[in-house]
C-alpha cells in the first residue's frame, strides 16, 4: 500500500539526485570556467586555442605566384594596370611588408605596393 510517507520519501530521494546532478554539473562547469580563466591568466590561452599566425616570410612565400590583377582586379586602373603591377612586382622583390615603406613616382606604382603590402599584413594578422 503506498502511503504519503513512502510518496514523501520517493520524492525526497528525487529532489537530492537531482540536487546531486545539478550540483555536479554546476562543478564541472566551474572547473571548465577556473581552466579556461587560469589558461588566460598565465597567457596560454589564446596561445592553447589559437593557431600561429604566418611570418612575413611565409606571407612573402604565398604572395609569390600573384600579381596585383590577381589579387585586386583591375580596381584603380586606367587601362592596362602596368604601374599597379610594377609596385606590386617591386614590393614583392624587396618583400616589403609595411605600407609606409611604399613610395615611387606615380600613384599607380604606389598603389600597387600599398596593395601587395597589405595583403602581407592580412596574411599575418
Amino acid at each position: 500500500m503506498v502511503t504519503w510517507h513512502s510518496r514523501l520519501r520517493q520524492a525526497a530521494v528525487l529532489v537530492w539526485l537531482g540536487l546531486v546532478m545539478v550540483g555536479g554539473l554546476v562543478a564541472v562547469y566551474g572547473a571548465i570556467f577556473i581552466l579556461f580563466w587560469t589558461l588566460d591568466a598565465i597567457g596560454l590561452g589564446t596561445a592553447v586555442f589559437d593557431p600561429p599566425r604566418p611570418t612575413a616570410a611565409e606571407a612573402h612565400l604565398r604572395l609569390a605566384e600573384f600579381t596585383y590583377e590577381d589579387l585586386n582586379g583591375t580596381l584603380g586602373c586606367t587601362s592596362d594596370c602596368q604601374g599597379h603591377e610594377a609596385g606590386f612586382r617591386w614590393a614583392r622583390d624587396h618583400e616589403i611588408a609595411d605600407p609606409t615603406d611604399c613610395g615611387g613616382r606615380s600613384r599607380s606604382f604606389t598603389e600597387g605596393c600599398w596593395a601587395y603590402a597589405e595583403a602581407v599584413v592580412r596574411i599575418t594578422g
